[in-house]
């Protein structure tokens, strides 16, 4: 059978592959009239809603410590959207955000994947200038498993990435020649947002204080043992503008070196 170009880039539109938008129907009829496509492939296409990680089953990992299975939960900080341009081609306005509906059901999922247990919850979400934000609360292991592995992931820095799931309201086609089927999306409103691994938008992630535990622990760590230094050699008890700069140095030497490490 051959491959249908225009089929191919109605599904990628409609469905997507890094974002979950909830198109409706006029809005995949508009996406037909730009992209192309035959009308069952359309059809065929608003039908098959990405079902990610429908079979996965989680497990509480043995890297999760006592404390957080025994009752005390991860609280993060991460922008989940902004007025970038993502992988998709698409922008959304920033100033466009319908968010009351949203905050009635501030759910946080892993990778948009709404048929199982919301990892978290939204405890704060405001604008800050071109940025959405958002601190999520995870919940307990004895709640979701699935949130105690999500905690040790982020606490580890192997997991800091957010996406936004969301409703179009208003949306232009990009006449930006180097985003032919790109779109601007001017209004939208908000459904859920995920953590997730790899980002339709780069600038969604972790706040940078926040990811990696065990690497701010080692810059601490690293920070303490020049003092000690400086003490020894008799240069005084507290680090100079100096001293801190080295310091400084040292940590992200030692962050190299551990990124290369096997």
């Amino acid at each position: 059978m051959a491959f249908d170009v225009d089929a191919e880039l109605v599904r990628q539109r409609v469905q997507g592959s890094i974002n979950r938008i909830r198109w409706n129907s006029g809005d995949i009829a508009r996406i037909k009239a730009r992209v192309g496509g035959r009308e069952r492939d359309i059809r065929a296409t608003s039908l098959q809603i990405p079902q990610v990680g429908k079979n996965l089953r989680f497990e509480v990992p043995a890297i999760v410590s006592a404390s957080k299975v025994d009752g005390t939960s991860g609280t993060y900080t991460f922008t989940i959207s902004s007025n970038a341009v993502d992988r998709s081609d698409d922008r959304i306005n920033q100033h466009g955000w319908t968010l009351s509906a949203y905050r009635a059901n501030p759910v946080v999922l892993w990778s948009h994947t709404s048929g199982l247990l919301p990892v978290g919850r939204t405890s704060k979400l405001w604008l800050e200038g071109n940025r959405l934000r958002a601190t999520v609360q995870l919940a307990l292991a004895d709640a979701n498993p699935s949130a105690a592995q999500v905690t040790a992931l982020i606490d580890g820095g192997f997991l800091g990435a957010a996406s936004v799931g969301f409703r179009p309201l208003k949306f232009n086609f990009s006449d930006d020649p180097a985003r032919k089927f790109g779109i601007d999306f001017e209004q939208v409103e908000l459904l859920e947002w995920s953590i997730c691994c790899i980002p339709a938008n780069t600038e969604c992630l972790i706040d940078p204080s926040q990811g990696n535990k065990a690497l701010a622990t080692e810059q601490i760590n690293a920070r303490r043992s020049l003092e000690v230094d400086l003490i020894r050699s008799g240069r005084g008890s507290s680090l100079s503008t100096s001293a801190s700069r080295a310091g400084e140095r040292r940590a992200r030497d030692l962050a190299i070196i551990r990124a290369r490490s096997p």
